[in-house]
């Protein structure tokens, strides 16, 4: 699943009748089912176990008549006590005997299922009502049962199960399905509880089934029937999404979102990574509807004495439940045969009839993808068809689904003339992610989710080769360091951090995982390693991931399978230097990341020390952590091709004083940092300063990634870094990656400075940084056949020049739209996300407010494109204007917002400076809204919440914050609560240690003009 900026966004739906709730807390309730098939299904539950419907009034009457004096009161509480005394001795003794009737919900209460039932094949019948919001089926799943027991455990969340038999067989039958029904021998069940804690029912048979065990049968056919409802307030299980044709008609859509644990929101079934089974899917469907399936499509028929189609499926190799894919949609489609080791597969794009016109370029770039995999992993792709699918709602950025992956619109569709470059490089990444995961993660899978990394790191990281490869145009090597690396860095830097391969087994803590740490710190590490594993030409990282995929395919793994293939793919010499698993384990196991402090030891040597890297001021966590750390090092002499393993905790390595500069990870492979000394680190800026620089643009980009950093702990000084930025400006560098890396830097300060007397200065340098450059680009004219790295470059620049009050790149940008605003269609994609947010930021103050509301306009106008809607709506969080603000978060509980699109609008909200603090306040009086009518799930809703952490930065921030969390730790994830608040406190710190000399330095370094009059900063000192 490729994530949202490396947030994962998804909703889910809590049923209220589920629930009791005392004050804020959510407490699920237990609910225990007896099955009569002699009622009506109106009536086929039963509440606590009796054979009829419950008689309130005769139980009332009689109540009231043992209560009805004092005396009569007493009494039953003595005989009250005397039961209760009587049954625990009772239990005390009887408890021995092996013939104990142990109420149901005794049975079973792991977080976990049990592993003596095994799911081999299930048949999945499907009826989707989309009309009348109604979804019911049967599944019928072949087990393995290897113990003797009288009960079955299996998920299931929000569903009514009206049926549950069980039938011994002989043996397997792997022909193909012909009926789903239940035959007259089977086994009725003769109870079901449902535990609310776990999600699953414990479904019991009579003693016959355990004698069936135990007489040697280890066959069995469960049949399940069940019935939902299809919501489309959410979007996980089995869930309606919305879209308007170009007719003006609303359509629906029926699509399934299971990652990590909702499969069982829409069938009943073994809803863990592990119960790998085959899988028949059937779907029956509403009339003018189509469906879609992990598999090609076996047949389509009419349903006898209805306007309905039955669809049925080839059977699926065997898969996790998470990757079932059911789609029912009335969509067009474009595709294209693939010939790959000599075998032929269809590729196809579905999308709404009016995104047809995008569907080009994504079919190019998945058919491109799947050829480069196969050829890579040398393992063919196991299914005849891939199938893309936009959906219009959609909580992540795209679903692996094994053949027949599901996307957000944006996402997947790409259209030259109203998307971005950037559009194009995210559609082009996320399609190669998910084609990734037909291998890593679908073909083999983690064997639990502590093991995500596996899926996703591993996809992020083969993405962007994938990219390197089929996309020559994109910066992909620096685009990997900006976009993957420093994102992890950033987020493994704090002290609330957890390890790539955790412990998590909560639901929350799961669907919490699925973020920076496990998608970008697992991808950086194994780019590492990948850069030690090389020899002359031999890539044996590559040689061990073939036999990784292998000897695992259509099974289970855990990290140390993936350190075993790549260790045995070594030959006996490299072995022996090269401890795949010794070296890698740290990284994994251990929270944190170590950075390099080196300085001169003697005019020869140089001595280095390894730290554990954290960006908190006040931090006193032990540093005896160590890690293997590969180091290689450019010096002004050569370019050392190996690496050293440094695992010691200082070490002294030799150095050649006659050489310019040493620089550590000169190809930026290596996750970590480098703590330079004071005449180390000069050496390399006046190398970087020289027109015969010799550092490479990864070894610049790292370098100053890690400066900015250490401004953030105090081990580097913040004019450092606000000299070293003017490096770009001096040599009229134009690289858009390393304008980011030094930006996205600067704009920590920026936002750390805000409420400093200095604070215009500052702006005021940001924007003297851009002027060489944007004379340079000549950001204002496009040049004919504009490169891709011209367009960045130029969008770039724009959008800080607009950041930093540039006033020419502020008046260009309203004369432009001034001129095109009759024709928006006329407006640069590129830059029309920095136009609409400028227009609105920077406009006038008049009571038209005509800005806002033109941008408004093209948001909720059902013809503007999708990719300008998105800038539209991104553009309408910019206001500066405090009623405005608030018109924008009227719109939420207007519901104009995509529940999708939520995150975003909370996100822009919280780095606007004028309006962070409202929306806090909205949003902290909204909590129960959001949670409950906009139905965020609440791991999502916690990361909303922490969005503002990253801006707070007053002690009345964090007693706010703190006050507000205070209730709240039973519902939003731990982690993300404390990571908030670690935050905010070494927001505190940094600006009382470091805004005084910021102050100083912008004083001395630079001059603002106020009326016409050049202020000199020293005036102000």
């Amino acid at each position: 699943m490729r994530n949202l900026q490396h947030i994962q966004l998804k909703e889910i739906d809590d049923d209220d009748e589920d629930f009791e709730r005392d004050g804020d807390d959510i407490k699920p309730r237990k609910k225990t089912y007896k099955l009569n098939e002699d009622v009506d299904d109106e009536d086929r539950y039963v509440r606590g176990g009796g054979s009829g419907k419950m008689h309130i009034g005769k139980l009332s009457s009689l109540w009231h008549t043992m209560t009805a004096t004092n005396f009569r009161k007493s009494v039953l509480l003595l005989f009250s006590i005397l039961c209760i005394l009587a049954v625990t001795i009772t239990l005390s003794f009887t408890t021995r005997h092996s013939d104990l009737k142990i109420p149901s919900i005794a049975l079973y209460s792991d977080i976990r299922l049990p592993t003596w039932i095994k799911p081999i094949h299930y048949l999945v019948y499907m009826k989707a009502d989309i009309q009348n919001l109604i979804s019911s089926g049967t599944v019928v799943a072949t087990l393995n049962i290897s113990q003797s027991h009288n009960f079955i455990v299996v998920h299931g969340e929000d569903l009514n199960l009206t049926s549950a038999h069980i039938n011994a067989i002989d043996s397997v039958d792997t022909s193909y399905p012909t009926s789903y029904n239940y035959p007259s021998s089977s086994l009725q069940s003769t109870s079901i509880t449902y535990d609310a804690n776990n999600t699953y029912y414990i479904i019991e048979f009579s003693d016959e089934l355990s004698k069936n065990i135990k007489g040697g049968n280890q066959f069995f056919n469960l049949y399940l029937s069940f019935n939902s409802t299809l919501s489309d307030n959410k979007l996980s299980g089995l869930y309606l999404s919305k879209y308007t044709d170009p007719d003006g008609k609303e359509r629906l859509v029926a699509n399934t979102q299971f990652e990590p644990s909702d499969a069982r929101e829409a069938f009943p079934c073994f809803d863990e990574p592990i119960m790998k089974a085959n899988w028949t899917i059937w779907l029956d469907g509403d009339s003018g509807y189509q469906t879609l399936s992990n598999m090609p499509m076996k047949s389509a028929e009419p349903v006898s004495g209805s306007d309905r189609n039955l669809f049925k499926f080839d059977t699926s190799p065997p898969m996790s439940t998470y990757l079932v894919a059911m789609i029912f949609h009335q969509f067009e489609k474009v595709e294209n045969t693939v010939l790959v080791n000599g075998r032929n597969v269809t590729v196809r794009v579905w999308a709404q009839s009016a995104l047809m016109d995008s569907t080009a370029y994504p079919l190019q770039i998945a058919s491109d993808s799947l050829t480069y995999y196969t050829k890579y992993f040398n393992i063919d792709y196991p299914i005849s068809k891939m199938d893309l699918v936009g959906i219009p709602d959609f909580a992540a950025g795209a679903m692996e689904l094994w053949g027949c992956i599901t996307f957000r619109e944006v996402d997947l569709f790409y259209n030259p003339k109203t998307s971005t470059m950037d559009n194009k490089q995210r559609v082009s990444e996320v399609i190669a992610h998910e084609i990734a995961h037909q291998w890593f993660g679908d073909l083999v899978t983690m064997a639990w989710w502590n093991d995500l990394w596996l899926n996703e790191g591993f996809a992020t990281f083969m993405s962007y080769k994938c990219l390197a490869a089929i996309c020559p145009e994109f910066d992909s090597k620096n685009d990997y360091l900006t976009l993957i690396k420093q994102e992890g860095l950033e987020m493994d830097s704090k002290l609330s951090t957890h390890a790539i391969s955790n412990n998590f087994t909560k639901v929350i803590d799961i669907e919490a995982s699925f973020d920076s740490v496990t998608y970008n710190k697992g991808s950086s590490v194994l780019f590492m390693l990948e850069s030690i594993l090389q020899d002359g030409d031999t890539d044996y990282f590559q040689k061990g991931i073939q036999q990784y995929l292998t000897k695992f395919s259509y099974s289970n793994a855990q990290t140390f399978d993936l350190w075993a293939s790549l260790y045995h793919a070594l030959p006996d010499d490299i072995q022996k230097t090269i401890n795949v698993s010794k070296i890698m384990e740290k990284w994994v196991k251990t929270p944190g990341y170590p950075y390099l402090k080196v300085g001169n030891a003697s005019p020869t040597q140089l001595q280095v020390s390894q730290h554990r890297f954290l960006d908190d001021l006040t931090s006193n966590v032990s540093t005896t952590q160590l890690w293997d750390i590969p180091i290689s090092i450019q010096d002004g002499c050569s370019i050392s091709n190996s690496f050293k393993i440094f695992s010691s905790k200082n070490e002294i390595i030799d150095y050649n004083p006659n050489c310019n500069f040493t620089i550590f990870n000169y190809n930026g492979t290596i996750f970590n940092r480098i703590l330079y000394d004071e005449p180390l680190f000069k050496n390399i800026t006046n190398q970087l300063n020289s027109q015969d620089n010799e550092i490479n643009q990864q070894a610049m980009i790292t370098f100053f990634d890690d400066s900015f950093s250490f401004i953030k702990n105090g081990l580097l000084n913040t004019s450092k870094t606000l000299e070293i930025a003017r490096i770009l400006s001096d040599r009229n560098i134009t690289n858009p990656t390393m304008w980011k890396t030094v930006m996205g830097g600067l704009d920590f300060i920026n936002h750390r400075m805000r409420l400093q007397e200095c604070y215009p200065f500052f702006v005021k340098f940001g924007g003297d940084l851009l002027n060489n450059a944007l004379a340079v680009v000549d950001v204002y004219n496009i040049p004919a056949n504009e490169t891709y790295m011209q367009t960045i470059t130029r969008k770039t620049l724009i959008r800080y020049g607009n950041s930093y009050s540039k006033d020419d790149v502020i008046e260009y940008l309203r004369n432009y739209w001034l001129e095109n605003k009759s024709q928006p269609e006329n407006i640069d994609p590129n830059i029309r996300a920095t136009l609409y947010a400028s227009i609105i930021s920077h406009g006038g103050n008049n009571i038209l407010d005509q800005e806002y509301k033109w941008v408004l306009s093209r948001y909720l106008d059902p013809n503007t494109k999708m990719n300008e809607r998105i800038d539209a709506m991104g553009a309408l969080a910019s206001a500066r204007q405090p009623y405005l603000i608030q018109k924008t978060l009227n719109l939420l509980y207007n519901k104009q917002f995509r529940t999708q699109d939520i995150g975003s609008i909370f996100r822009q909200l919280s780095i606007n400076q004028y309006a962070y603090l409202t929306t806090w306040e909205w949003m902290k009086n909204n909590y129960d809204f959001l949670l409950n009518d906009l139905k965020v799930q609440p791991s999502t809703l916690a990361s909303y919440y922490k969005f503002f952490s990253e801006f707070f930065d007053q002690v009345s921030d964090y007693e706010d914050f703190e006050k507000f969390m205070s209730d709240k730790k039973d519902v939003f994830p731990v982690r993300t609560i404390q990571l908030a608040l670690d935050q905010i406190q070494n927001n505190i710190d940094w600006i009382e240690s470091n805004s005084q000399d910021i102050c100083y330095w912008l004083y001395q370094n630079v001059q603002v003009q106020q009326d016409g009059i050049v202020i000199s900063g020293k005036i102000g000192i």
